[in-house]
């Protein structure tokens, strides 16, 4: 499960980011996904650097989050370009829920308290994310 949510995960959020950066078209998107880089970087580097540490290896990815972000590229790089804000920020509600449901199941199960400490900050990341990505998604309702 790790190797899912410091992988896959940042991995596919970096990808998302920055084709939001290249075709969104509200500066509260692009915004947003600029924190989404930036935030999801810094958790690769950090879980990859912790993981290697404590010697998990980083090389099994989760099927289904795998498939639920590879989904969402998809979609993101066939939206219509009208409708590419509202799509990336409705992907990234969807995919930080699965994160932080993810993350409720295996920070009990984690041994080691550097790792169980990631994880957590990890899921507090994970819920400023999901606030930050409806607020955003509600501004361009309005």
């Amino acid at each position: 499960p790790y190797t899912t949510l410091f992988r896959s995960v940042s991995t596919r959020a970096i990808d998302q980011a920055n084709l939001a950066l290249d075709k969104a078209q509200s500066d509260s998107v692009r915004q947003f996904a600029q924190t989404m880089l930036k935030d999801h970087t810094e958790a690769k580097e950090q879980g990859r650097k912790l993981l290697a540490e404590v010697g998990i290896s980083v090389s099994a990815v989760s099927a289904g989050m795998q498939k639920e972000s590879d989904d969402a590229m998809t979609e993101l790089e066939t939206v219509v370009p009208s409708n590419f804000d509202r799509t990336y920020l409705e992907s990234q509600v969807r995919l930080h829920q699965a994160l932080i449901r993810t993350l409720d199941d295996v920070i009990p199960e984690t041994q080691g308290p550097q790792l169980k400490g990631l994880l957590e900050y990890m899921r507090q990341q994970a819920d400023r994310h999901l606030a930050a990505a409806r607020s955003t998604l509600e501004s361009l309702r309005s």
